[in-house]
């Protein structure tokens, strides 16, 4: 008898593979990644990080800051990429 991880039940249902995938994002991925792309002292001022069809939306508490993000995107899109060993992310919101 063949023993089926979870993931590779829920590859077979794209729906519910990208739901556990976002999850697992926003949970364990996302709070491991952003220190190391954004420095502590900046993740201070983010929230609400979201995923969708490889856009990330990621909410800033200061205008000067969002302003400063805004000027990096590429390069933020960039270590984000690097960090997750993939080309998880194509574009970043900043609200």
């Amino acid at each position: 008898m063949l023993i089926q991880t979870v993931e590779t039940i829920l590859k077979q249902s794209p729906e519910s593979y990208q739901a556990f995938r976002l999850y697992r994002v926003k949970h364990e991925i996302m709070p491991e990644v952003m220190p190391k792309v954004f420095g502590k002292s900046v993740v201070s001022y983010l929230s609400d990080f979201r995923m969708k069809n490889r856009e990330m939306t990621i909410r800033v508490s200061s205008a000067a800051l969002k302003h400063n993000l805004i000027m990096l995107k590429n390069q933020v899109i960039c270590k984000i990429n690097e960090e997750m060993g993939e080309e998880f992310v194509e574009n970043i919101v900043f609200l």
